[in-house]
């Protein structure tokens, strides 16, 4: 895959405990969501009210640019993510690089810290998960027969969410993974 700017670091390797067998990952209760969970599934929702996009815009923009980069504002009225523009060396760490002028912790550090920090994305983001995306998984998994009507479903959701900044065409390179590949549960 493209090498991409995240607001929240993990690596492949695995805890000391888990590599000898004693630490064997999350706890889903041994159930898998069903397949028809797992396929494509299109919600409606008003953007207008859940506006995850501009809030995204306006973290960035607060940001600095030669560390995390700006938007080309060439011909363009408004900003988009699209026009988004990542600096080569804020994807490459420090270490790899021949000159040593990587910036990919200092980028991913200073990332991390904004979307940790920023209360109001967090409440937009907040309102669209509980008020949008939770109802409607429960319904689903009602439907499918998934979850038993008459007991309480307790959902967790990871916040602040992981932002990532792909930065287009790169000759950059990662490896393919999953979150699996983490030790996060199947689904």
């Amino acid at each position: 895959g493209n090498a991409t700017l995240r607001s929240s670091g993990h690596t492949l390797r695995h805890s000391k405990g888990r590599t000898k067998g004693k630490d064997q990952g999350p706890n889903t209760g041994g159930n898998s969501l069903p397949d028809v969970i797992r396929s494509k599934h299109i919600i409606a929702y008003d953007i207008s009210s859940y506006d995850l996009r501009s809030e995204v815009i306006r973290m960035l923009n607060e940001l600095d640019p030669e560390t995390i980069g700006e938007f080309k504002r060439e011909g363009v009225k408004s900003l988009r993510l699209e026009n988004f523009v990542v600096p080569k060396d804020s994807l490459l760490p420090k270490k790899r690089r021949r000159d040593k002028n990587g910036k990919g912790e200092i980028a991913q550090i200073s990332l991390s810290d904004h979307v940790l920090h920023d209360v109001q994305f967090h409440q937009v983001f907040d309102a669209f998960v509980c008020e949008v995306i939770l109802p409607e998984f429960k319904e689903r998994l009602l439907a499918c027969g998934a979850i038993p009507k008459e007991n309480p479903v307790k959902f967790y959701y990871q916040r602040p969410p992981t932002l990532r900044i792909q930065p287009g065409p790169s000759a950059r390179a990662v490896l393919a993974h999953s979150d699996a590949t983490y030790g996060h549960q199947d689904g």
